[in-house]
């Protein structure tokens, strides 16, 4: 049997001791977290979703809950250097202030050990950086920017709390991660992520965005970055690549970007590469024009005008819009091969056509007939057949399963309608629609700081059927939970 004074030393450690007597009179261990204070309180969640655990321990999480969700809080733990709260439902939740609130109730003593919740001041001291790092406005990564301050400089640090430093820097004060910080006479730690942002408890809803399927694009590096073995970093370091050193994209999801770099294939932040350029289609003259018909003094009111009508025709070519019936005439703009078209008339070898928001004429030798498009109700209707596909980082079918790109890419396809594969493009596609004026088809994408990360399809109903990382599968969700990263919606049926 341990003595009294053992087995409190053991708990001032933070270490709880269940002695079992069997047959072999065995002792067995189980490390718990420090509690740091039992102040009660009610916790609110901030964040869009957000995960609870079991245990004060970040590996044990067992479900998220949406923003607004009110909890009881009954204590404060550290857990390996962060800290939880216990609920009065005995599950934990992360105690970072970015992602929740806590409002505290009366307390009437004070508790054996308490620990302030700003930052307690500690003696100055002076660290080193150990990567190029972000200096911000506040304790957290949702705090604007400041300053970069380059690897291996100076800072005197004023003080710490919840592994962020208040620090001065060049005449600048701000905050920096601790992770990212050694004592001057330290031995310089190994390079992490260029720009340090700590991986957040919480888990909003925009899912992964891979890149095209058939084509790569060179990007270059706005950093020293790091190739890592996965998407995370929480996978290892492989090798770290130089700012402004270009590499091969060859897939994007939930912020990370597969590349090739000096023969290396491996995954490194998103956000500290260069956009890739898009090529622009080039305008083509007409194929084999055909004949002049007879010049006419007035060629565009000799044309019957005439409401949209059923006669659906699709190009062959890159086809060039021109204000009037024949070759002479300007070219409005060029219609890519494989468009779908509405004939409003037919005047000789010419017909009057609208397209993305132009009226103009196009050689009829290059339309064949088309089937009517299809209705948004149609699009909704198809979608729904993947209800329950596994959601598969750049999967693009339902056999391999879906992303978000993937499975809207997938489903307009079905209705002759191209898209890009990454989901940013996609929200450049079609026109624009006003939230009022949204209808069952529209495709709608979501980001938040003007970056588009998650797309989907309105459903109707203010719903939105999407392939969900949350989720892991294909599924109808209500948009009301999803206002904070809502950013439009696009039509691709013709109006």
């Amino acid at each position: 049997m341990l003595s009294r004074k053992t087995r409190m030393a053991l708990i001032k450690a933070g270490v709880a001791l269940t002695i079992s007597f069997g047959s072999v009179g065995a002792y067995s261990f189980r490390t718990y977290a420090d509690v740091i204070n039992t102040n009660t309180g009610t916790l609110t969640v901030k964040a869009s979703s957000i995960w609870t655990y079991s245990a004060p321990d970040w590996n044990a999480r067992t479900r998220t809950y949406a923003s607004g969700t009110v909890f009881e809080v009954t204590e404060k733990h550290s857990v390996e250097g962060r800290y939880m709260y216990k609920l009065s439902s005995g599950l934990y939740i992360t105690a970072n202030e970015a992602y929740v609130t806590f409002a505290p109730k009366a307390q009437t003593a004070p508790v054996e050990q308490p620990v302030p919740e700003a930052p307690a001041p500690v003696a100055a001291d002076t660290r080193k950086t150990t990567a190029n790092l972000n200096m911000r406005t506040g304790p957290g990564t949702t705090f604007a920017i400041i300053t970069t301050i380059p690897k291996d400089s100076s800072v005197k640090v004023e003080s710490e709390s919840e592994g962020w430093a208040k620090v001065s820097y060049s005449g600048k004060s701000g905050y920096v991660s601790t992770a990212y910080l050694i004592k001057t006479e330290a031995a310089p730690a190994p390079a992490p992520v260029p720009v340090p942002t700590p991986q957040p408890e919480p888990v909003p809803e925009p899912a992964p965005v891979p890149a095209p399927e058939i084509s790569t694009f060179e990007r270059k590096t706005t950093v020293n970055l790091n190739l890592r073995s996965g998407p995370g970093t929480a996978y290892g370091i492989i090798v770290t690549i130089p700012k402004d050193a270009s590499v091969t994209a060859e897939a994007e999801s939930n912020g990370w970007v597969k590349v090739t770099y000096s023969g290396k294939t491996g995954y490194v932040a998103a956000q500290y590469l260069t956009q890739p350029i898009t090529a622009v289609p080039v305008p083509v003259p007409e194929p084999a024009p055909a004949p002049e018909p007879e010049p006419v003094t007035d060629p565009v009111t000799e044309v019957p005008e005439a409401p949209a009508s059923d006669d659906w025709r699709s190009t062959t070519a890159n086809l060039n819009l021109r204000s009037g019936e024949g070759t002479s005439f300007p070219i409005i703009k060029v219609i890519p091969s494989g468009t779908l078209l509405n004939v409003e008339a037919i005047s000789g070898t010419w017909a009057k056509v609208t397209y993305s928001g132009s009226t103009g004429y196009v050689a009829t030798a290059y339309l064949v007939v088309s089937e009517a498009p299809a209705t948004g109700e149609d699009i909704v209707e198809y979608a729904k057949k993947f209800l329950g596909v596994p959601y598969v980082w750049a999967g693009n079918t339902p056999e391999s399963g879906f992303d978000c790109s993937g499975f809207t890419r997938y489903v307009f396809a079905n209705f002759g309608i191209s898209l890009p594969r990454i989901s940013r493009d996609q929200a450049r596609t079609g026109t624009a629609v006003t939230q009022e004026q949204r209808k069952p088809g529209d495709l709608l994408y979501f980001g938040s700081n003007g970056y588009v990360d998650h797309v989907g399809i309105y459903a109707g109903d203010n719903q939105v059927i999407h392939a969900s990382s949350t989720n892991k599968m294909v599924v109808i969700s209500n948009l009301q939970y999803y206002t904070a990263t809502y950013m439009g919606a696009r039509r691709l049926l013709n109006p």
